[in-house]
């Protein structure tokens, strides 16, 4: 599903909602705030939970800036997973090529995650029972055509195929296809594979899982571009994939801080093209100007403070317990003890359904707790959080966390203060 504004809330509620559904919500310029309890069974949010591509552009409106970013955290720290995008050129607007073109080739690759495969497609599946096909302009189109695990289990397979032929036009076919964590897991050993290219067209699809968050893609990409002992020209093949994959992050919100922390340590390497592609790539994340006095070599106060910085700010850490319901209750008994971290991470869990119905009058309760307590995160948190349903209007509350966020009391409408009269003309 895609959406903008209220039509953004509306494809990511139902995406998260009805599952069986959909299985992507692309979202532009607003957030999305119900979400389904987990008081039972916990979500599978690897393998059958729907996913989630959220974009937000710096120059929207202040309300939708501060919207977007409230829900990215709390979508990501529920445990979707989550594609999120800043753009500093992007207004309240949807007509954005870059992302467009991202969002719709990730959303259209995500075929049969959380459906089973039709009778039809599971015939296309058998075909590759005995000795695969050949390929079709380098990779197997049935297997991008169905999609998913199930077809990723027979990529799986392939990837172990004597043939390097075969090898190579498997890894091709990740290109044009999501096939889940055990296939990218599997795709990712094939970047030691004894034929150069059957280890670049693996680097190639590890780029554009990357690009998208997978982490098995991200952890092989790093490893092998930090690989002292790996062919040189490999390395340079992983640095250039690492690229692409923080290519919108560079400048927009920095999700994956391990990604940059090894693009920082390659800007010493003694390989000269892994450390100069490596350069080219951070080199948007602090120049201001080409030539001149202006121009840097680094972000002010150097890379270490650089890395410190986009480390604290980064997102919540996905909850993905597997027993919510007892680990709901152990942070309760924590918050009710006093713990700050536990109040915060309470509080989260009740804005999320984690372990409990979900209740965001309980989350700012809990948040206000946490920032009473020292939390300025979990203050924020309840501060764009206290118009939200569910949540009761409190004054002196909302007065206390202005105070402890340097932010401007709101005046109610009905104690505003009347204009005055116009004073009649002289006759």
């Amino acid at each position: 599903m895609y959406g903008k504004g209220e039509g953004s809330k509306i494809s990511m509620e139902f995406t998260m909602l009805h599952p069986d559904l959909s299985a992507a919500a692309i979202g532009y310029s607003w957030g999305a705030w119900l979400m389904p309890s987990e008081t039972g069974k916990a979500i599978d949010f690897v393998n059958s939970a729907p996913e989630i591509y959220l974009t937000l552009g710096r120059r929207d409106l202040a309300t939708h800036i501060v919207t977007v970013r409230d829900a990215s955290a709390r979508l990501q720290a529920k445990g979707y997973h989550l594609i999120y995008r800043e753009f500093d050129e992007l207004a309240d607007r949807t007509y954005h090529p870059p992302s467009n073109d991202d969002a719709i080739a990730w959303a259209t690759r995500l075929r049969n995650k959380n459906i089973a495969p039709s009778a039809e497609e599971n015939k296309l599946l058998h075909a590759f029972n005995a000795a695969p096909p050949e390929p079709r302009d380098g990779y197997y189109p049935t297997l991008a055509l169905v999609g998913g695990m199930p077809a990723g289990a027979v990529l799986v397979k392939l990837f172990d195929s004597k043939d390097a032929k075969v090898r190579a036009a498997a890894a091709e076919t990740c290109r044009h296809g999501i096939f889940g964590d055990a296939a990218t897991t599997a795709l990712a050993k094939l970047v030691k594979d004894p034929s150069a290219a059957v280890r670049h067209s693996a680097v190639r699809a590890l780029a554009m899982y990357a690009n998208w968050r997978y982490q098995a893609a991200q952890e092989a990409l790093i490893q092998l571009a930090t690989d002292l002992t790996a062919d040189p020209a490999d390395r340079v093949n992983a640095t250039d994939a690492m690229g692409y994959a923080v290519r919108f992050q560079v400048k927009g919100v920095r999700q994956d801080p391990q990604m940059f922390r090894a693009l920082v340590s390659l800007l010493t390497d003694k390989v000269e093209p892994v450390r100069s592609t490596a350069a080219g790539i951070l080199m948007p994340a602090y120049e201001t100007a080409v030539e001149g006095p202006g121009r840097r070599r680094a972000p002010e106060g150097g890379w270490d403070k650089w890395l410190d910085d986009i480390t604290a700010h980064r997102m919540p850490t996905p909850d993905r317990t597997a027993d919510p319901v007892s680990a709901f209750q152990q942070t309760l008994k924590n918050a009710e003890g006093g713990a700050v971290s536990a109040q915060s991470a309470v509080a989260m869990m009740y804005a999320t359904g984690k372990g409990v119905q979900q209740n965001y009058g309980e989350a700012f309760k809990w948040w206000v707790k946490a920032g009473e307590g020292g939390d300025l995160v979990a203050a924020r948190y309840a501060w764009q959080n206290r118009s939200t349903q569910g949540v009761q209007r409190n004054p002196e509350v909302v007065a206390q966390l202005a105070k402890m966020l340097g932010e401007t009391v709101p005046v109610p409408r009905t104690a505003a203060v009347p204009a005055a009269a116009p004073t009649p003309a002289k006759q």
